[in-house]
């Protein structure tokens, strides 16, 4: 399996066709090499700017947009083996679905994001372009994942996130503790013995780690569905990965820049920034899709950037 981006269900619309959009294209960005120098400077800047600068304080959107769009939200506490405190999310029902929410038990649905993300994918297209919503409003208790280490995850109970020693992880910790205790979770709160499963990239690794790890966790899928998924790194085409892993666990400035610390965390200083130069009236908004271009890919073209690159 290759590393790739694929159109996900954060970026469809109604008609099954990804968003398209007028601002200069991947192609044209990949070909132009100011445009890829500037995005290059842009991401060396916020990361910087992640070490220098406190962090958000309740930059948190899952539960109160899906509130905002007159869904019912519940918030829920997992505690994992390891002792990580992570936050998750359910739609129990649908306002537009009221004949299904009197029909009984709902068969359960669980949605993992992928790295550098969270619960927010699912529901920042709003109802009529968001996999939760679309679920909810098909009969199912979809339930919302957040792995240790993201904006709803950064808890743990003896060890402080402004430490190494919280970030001493990966996608097989994230396999094993966490993914296993939210579907634990989720089955006993909804009294379930199964559920569906939907993954995106790094949540598919992690689900490949669970599912090799502790084959028993098969027994409790009714079925799985993995968008972008990634099982090998050797044929990405991730420039930044491709560099940072000559650097990375041996001394050097790249690896003084980024630390054994959280990887681009979310400053005030940078949420100012972007919401400035990646709103649709900036002149400066090719440099946000840039930005995602270089992390994820170059082939963010499917990207809805009028509507949601400011959220992103």
């Amino acid at each position: 399996l290759k590393f790739a981006v694929r159109c996900s269900s954060t970026q469809m619309l109604d008609n099954n066709s990804c968003a398209q959009t007028n601002i200069l294209t991947s192609k044209e960005m990949a070909n132009n090499s100011p445009t890829r120098g500037s995005v290059m400077l842009l991401t060396l800047v916020l990361l910087l700017l992640s070490r220098k600068i406190g962090l958000v304080d309740g930059h948190k959107v899952t539960a109160t947009s899906i509130s905002n769009h007159n869904y019912p939200v519940e918030e829920h506490t997992v505690i994992t083996h390891d002792d990580y405190i992570l936050t998750i999310y359910r739609i129990p029902s649908s306002p537009n679905r009221s004949h299904l929410n009197r029909a009984g038990r709902r068969a359960v649905v669980f949605l993992q994001h992928g790295i550098l993300s969270a619960s927010d994918d699912w529901i920042i297209n709003g109802p009529e372009a968001s996999l939760a919503y679309m679920l909810a409003d098909a009969g199912y208790d979809v339930w919302l994942g957040n792995a240790r280490g993201n904006t709803y995850s950064r808890q743990h109970k003896h060890i402080h996130p402004d430490t190494s020693d919280f970030w001493r992880f990966s996608w097989h910790e994230i396999g094993v503790y966490d993914l296993a205790a939210m579907l634990d979770y989720a089955l006993a709160k909804s009294q379930s013995s199964s559920l569906h499963f939907v993954a995106h990239s790094q949540g598919t690794t992690a689900f490949f780690v669970l599912m090799s790890s502790l084959p028993l966790y098969n027994e409790k899928l009714r079925s799985v569905h993995l968008l972008a998924p990634i099982a090998y790194m050797r044929d990405h085409s991730f420039i930044l990965s491709k560099l940072g892993g000559i650097f990375l666990g041996t001394p050097s400035f790249l690896s003084w820049v980024l630390g054994s610390m959280e990887l681009l965390p979310i400053t005030n200083l940078q949420k100012l920034i972007c919401e400035h130069i990646c709103s649709s009236s900036s002149m400066f908004n090719f440099l946000c899709s840039g930005l995602l271009d270089f992390i994820g890919g170059w082939g963010t073209r499917h990207l809805n950037q009028v509507r949601r690159l400011p959220t992103v």
